[in-house]
C-alpha cells in the first residue's frame, strides 16, 4: 500500500545510513511490509554508493535511479510518481529524523488511510502547521515534500507536481490560474512578511517554494479529498536548524556571513547543530568551505530552549550512527581565524571563550 520515497544524492552516504536506521526503528512496521524506495539521480558519489551497499546488509529497500543528472529532489520525486510505486506515496527528506518512542508514524498512516479510501492526500491542518495561502479568506492546508501522504493515481490523473518555480512555468490547472488572475488567493501574514511583499495577492509572476503549488491545487479543486491531520508528527528536520548556512562563504582564513552580530548571536544554535553534524559525520572535502567548527560554537548556544534542540539532534544522531572515526574533529578549526560579520569581526579566540 505504501511507498516511502527517500531522495538522496551527492556523496553524503552518512544521511542514508542514518535515515534507514531511523525509519526501521520508528515506523512501527517491519520493512518487508512496505515499499522502501531510495531515489537517486543518474550519478552518485563513491561514499553514497558505499553506504548503499552497506545498508543492503541491514535493511529491506530498493534503489530507483532516475535517468537524470540533477540532484534536485523535487525533479526526482515528479519522475518517481510516474514509475512503479504503491497506491500511496510518503515522500521524506534525507535530513528528517522521527523522534524515537513516539507514535509509530507509518503504522498509524495505514490505519487512517483505511478509513478514507477515496481521499487523495493526508496533510497537516493549517491550524497546526505553517500555512502560506488563503482562498477567499479560507486557510489552505500546507502541502510538503517531507510530511504527508499522497495518492499516486490522483497525482498522475490530475497532473499534480511537487516541482517549484515561477507560477507562469508550473502549468497549474485552469481553475487555479483563473483564481490567481481574479485575485482570490492571498498570502498568509507570515508568508507575506517572509517575501517582503506589500500586496496580499498571489500573482502569476510570483515564485512558489517547495511543493506550495500543491496547496493551491488541493485547496481549490480537491478540498473534500484531504485527510486533515490535527497533530504535528514528531520529527526533527535538520535543515530547519541550519537554514542560515546559505548566507556563509569562506574567504581565506575567515568565514563571512550576511548577518549582523545580533542575529548571529541569536541563531548560533543553528550553526551549532550544523557544525556538530559536519564535524562528526560528514566528509570534510564536501563541506570544508561551508561550515564552522563545532568547537567555536559549543559554548555559545544562547537559550535553554535552543540548547535543548541542539542536544536532541545530537542524541538522536548518536542513537543511530556511531562515527567509526572522527572525520573532521571537534577540535579542528579548519585553519580559520574567525568570523567576519556585517558589523564586526569575531576572532577565533573570542569565539572559543
Amino acid at each position: 500500500m505504501f511507498s516511502v520515497v527517500l531522495p538522496v544524492g551527492g556523496n553524503l552516504g552518512f544521511y542514508l545510513e542514518l535515515m534507514l536506521a531511523n525509519i526501521a526503528d520508528t515506523c512501527g512496521l517491519p520493512m518487508t511490509a512496505f515499499d522502501m524506495v531510495v531515489l537517486t539521480p543518474a550519478e552518485i558519489g563513491p561514499n553514497l554508493q558505499k553506504s548503499i551497499e552497506k545498508c543492503r546488509e541491514k535493511y529491506h529497500f530498493r534503489v530507483l535511479a532516475a535517468p537524470i543528472k540533477t540532484q534536485f529532489h523535487l525533479y526526482l520525486l515528479d519522475w518517481a510518481v510516474q514509475q512503479d510505486l504503491c497506491e500511496w506515496i510518503l515522500p521524506t527528506h534525507s535530513d528528517i529524523l522521527w523522534i524515537p518512542n513516539k507514535v509509530a508514524w507509518l503504522k498509524e498512516c495505514g490505519h487512517t488511510v483505511a478509513l478514507y479510501p477515496d481521499k487523495y492526500v493526508m496533510a497537516l491542518s493549517p491550524d497546526v502547521g505553517y500555512y502560506s495561502f488563503l482562498h477567499k479568506g479560507r486557510k489552505l492546508c500546507p502541502m510538503y515534500d517531507h510530511v504527508g501522504l499522497y495518492n499516486r493515481d490522483a497525482l498522475r490523473k490530475h497532473g499534480l507536481k511537487f516541482m517549484w518555480g515561477a507560477i507562469n512555468d508550473l502549468k497549474l490547472s485552469e481553475p487555479v490560474v483563473k483564481a490567481i488572475e481574479n485575485k482570490e488567493f492571498t498570502y498568509a501574514i507570515e508568508e507575506k512578511q517572509k517575501r517582503g511583499r506589500s500586496s496580499n495577492f498571489i500573482l502569476m509572476t510570483d515564485e512558489l517554494d517547495g511543493s506550495q503549488a500543491l496547496s493551491l491545487e488541493f485547496g481549490l479543486n480537491f478540498q473534500d479529498k484531504i485527510i486533515v491531520m490535527e497533530n504535528i508528527p514528531q520529527f526533527i528536520h535538520f535543515g530547519c536548524y541550519a537554514r542560515v548556512v546559505n548566507s556563509m562563504k569562506r574567504f581565506g582564513r575567515f568565514i563571512e556571513m550576511e548577518l549582523n552580530k545580533e542575529r548571529y548571536e541569536s541563531e548560533t544554535w543553528r550553526w551549532g547543530v550544523h557544525a556538530w553534524m559536519c564535524s562528526m559525520f560528514m566528509d570534510k572535502d564536501e563541506y570544508r568551505n561551508e561550515i564552522l567548527p563545532w568547537k567555536l560554537l559549543e559554548n555559545t548556544v544562547p537559550t535553554i530552549e535552543h540548547r535543548t534542540s541542539t542536544d536532541l539532534v545530537r542524541e538522536i544522531t548518536l542513537k543511530y550512527f556511531e562515527p567509526v572515526e572522527n572525520r573532521v574533529g571537534l577540535e579542528d578549526t579548519f585553519g580559520l581565524n574567525g568570523v567576519r560579520l556585517q558589523d564586526c569581526v569575531l576572532g577565533r579566540q573570542s569565539l572559543m571563550i
